[in-house]
């Protein structure tokens, strides 16, 4: 038998989450910050961070397979296939409150675009390592 307690002011936290990322927001309150929807295939190996103190950065990464990274570049308007960056070589992407230490043999792409939100403006930097598996990373910082 497992019993599992909920005390009062406790927010449940979502395994996705990485440690640190605000207490009680979930992967619905990553979207609305960032001004960004993520498909349905993303979710499934998705990691992300929504920044404690004021909520106005997120970070999330996922690895998926090729179709649905073009998938999530075509929700927010951005082409997979023209980046702003061509590959590159990094050790680590950083992000507020996170950073992805990659693989030694990672080619990144790096992409960089300004969504408009109904509140506020989002930067919005998405790395995508196409060495394996395609794994992306994306960070995002709201524009006062």
């Amino acid at each position: 038998m497992t019993v599992i307690v909920a005390l009062p002011g406790e927010a449940e936290v979502d395994p996705r989450a990485y440690p640190g990322s605000r207490p009680g927001f979930t992967l619905a309150d990553l979207e609305r910050i960032s001004v960004m929807s993520l498909p349905e295939c993303a979710r499934t190996r998705l990691r992300y961070y929504i920044e404690p103190m004021f909520a106005d950065s997120v970070a999330f990464d996922f690895v998926a397979t090729p179709e649905c990274v073009d998938q999530f570049f075509a929700g927010f308007g951005a082409d997979a296939t023209k980046p702003d960056f061509p590959e590159f070589r990094g050790i680590y992407v950083s992000a507020s409150g996170v950073d992805w230490h990659l693989e030694p043999d990672a080619r990144l792409e790096g992409f960089a675009q300004v969504l408009r939100g109904p509140q506020w403006d989002e930067q919005v930097d998405v790395y995508v390592d196409r060495s394996g598996e395609p794994h992306v990373y994306v960070k995002t910082i709201t524009l006062g």
